[in-house]
């Protein structure tokens, strides 16, 4: 999703084999960030970028496993926090069924 064409049909060449449509991707490779709800892999010349312009193939691909591994890292993060989350709703909801058979 870059604005540049130029860097659209770079992207596309050197990554033609691992590209996905925008529902079934992981995260969105652009040139600059955008208000969606998937991780952004932000190319540009500036220096807090995930990666800075000019690059190579093989610079781009070490890059995009680098951030891979780390939305890889948050989801499981975020799945574990949801899953104790849940299991506390429940404990607490049953708590509470229990004191109040028991009142």
């Amino acid at each position: 999703m870059c604005e540049s064409v130029l860097l659209s049909r770079s992207l596309k060449m050197f990554l033609k084999p691992y590209l996905q449509n925008y529902k079934k991707s992981d995260f969105v490779i652009t040139d600059k960030r955008l208000d969606i709800d998937k991780p952004q892999f932000i190319i540009s010349h500036d220096s807090s970028a995930d990666l800075i312009v000019p690059f190579g193939n093989s610079t781009l691909l070490v890059a995009l496993e680098k951030f891979y591994n780390k939305i890889s890292q948050d989801i499981d993060t975020t799945n574990l926090e949801d899953k104790i989350e849940k299991l506390l709703k429940e404990y607490t909801s049953k708590m509470m069924t229990l004191i109040k058979e028991h009142s």
